[in-house]
């Protein structure tokens, strides 16, 4: 029989190594979105490309490169989330693997 503090902190360990998993998980998932992003901008990017030299001021090639430019802005931000949620589950994975205590 363990003392209640040792039951609590072993509770909450299940409880991070659960929530480890969700993470990763939902980052596999955010991984997959932003490949797909990715080959959006690389497909507008081919677009934009294809237009004929004349058309750089026409409104179908403005619309192009403010869409392009929205993407590269959203791709760059999630990136920056991406690390920032990579960081925490490396944190996340050393606190339950330091821990003394076996997640169930």
């Amino acid at each position: 029989p363990f003392p209640p503090r040792a039951n609590r902190l072993g509770a909450e360990l299940q409880e991070l190594g659960g929530d480890q998993v969700k993470m990763a998980e939902n980052l596999n998932e955010l991984a997959m979105r932003l490949k797909a992003a990715g080959t959006s901008l690389a497909t507008l990017a081919e677009a934009r490309a294809a237009l004929p030299q004349r058309a750089n001021e026409s409104a179908e090639a403005k619309a192009l490169d403010k869409a392009g430019s929205g993407a590269q802005n959203l791709l760059h931000t999630t990136g920056e989330i991406v690390g920032a949620l990579l960081g925490d589950v490396r944190d996340l994975y050393y606190l339950i693997d330091g821990s003394s205590l076996q997640v169930r």
